[in-house]
């Protein structure tokens, strides 16, 4: 399929200039591929390029980029928890998300959990860390469904990404709001994929446009 056609198919929607805090389901998404996939230096580099996240008025720029690490779960963690806090490309549309101060706490108490600091936790830990995130759902039926859930679950690990989506999940349909996951994932592999070949904003968001 030509490289345009696929851009068309499958770019998402925070493509945009629109500049925010926090943390989207499709932004943590992209993390999760962008360290699972290609986790190397200049790819990881690209990435926050094209999310363009500041500090203030100045632009987060490549010489401060966080050290890469070897572990993508522990990438994951580290740069989940850096973005948050960072004012960023992002998505325009209304969707759920979590904001800067509930991304550090959330990441924070996954922490306290992750027993062996590897940046996983089991179905156990996972429960239990539930527990310490009532008050962002505070659904007591909604909380014991979401315990069900990863009691039945058969991962044996879960990253922070993992924890956030669910949350976020959660969330939304508790306010009835939208999730905004996406889930196809090849799109989100795709997009990443585009990054890590220069394939810039501007192109991006033209084909994108054209929906």
């Amino acid at each position: 399929m030509h490289l345009k056609t696929i851009l068309i198919f499958c770019s998402v929607g925070f493509f945009t200039d629109t500049m925010g805090e926090g943390l989207n389901a499709l932004q943590i998404q992209c993390v999760q591929v962008l360290m699972k996939n290609h986790n190397i230096p200049a790819t990881i580099t690209k990435f926050f390029d094209f999310f363009r996240p500041t500090v203030g008025n100045s632009e987060y720029v490549s010489g401060e980029l966080p050290n890469m690490y070897d572990d993508p779960n522990v990438g994951i963690f580290e740069i989940l928890k850096m973005l948050g806090a960072k004012v960023k490309r992002c998505d325009a549309r209304p969707i759920e998300k979590l904001k800067k101060d509930e991304v550090e706490d959330i990441a924070n108490k996954f922490d306290t959990i992750d027993k062996y600091q590897n940046r996983l936790i089991n179905n156990e830990e996972y429960i239990r860390l539930i527990d310490l995130y009532r008050n962002y759902i505070n659904n007591v039926e909604m909380i014991n469904e979401w315990k069900r859930h990863i009691d039945e679950d058969n991962n044996e690990s879960y990253d922070l990404g993992d924890v956030m989506l669910e949350l976020l999940r959660y969330r939304a349909q508790l306010k009835n709001t939208v999730f905004g996951k996406e889930e196809d994932l090849e799109k989100i592999k795709n997009v990443v994929l585009y990054l890590s070949n220069n394939v810039s904003h501007y192109d991006i968001s033209e084909y994108y446009s054209l929906y």
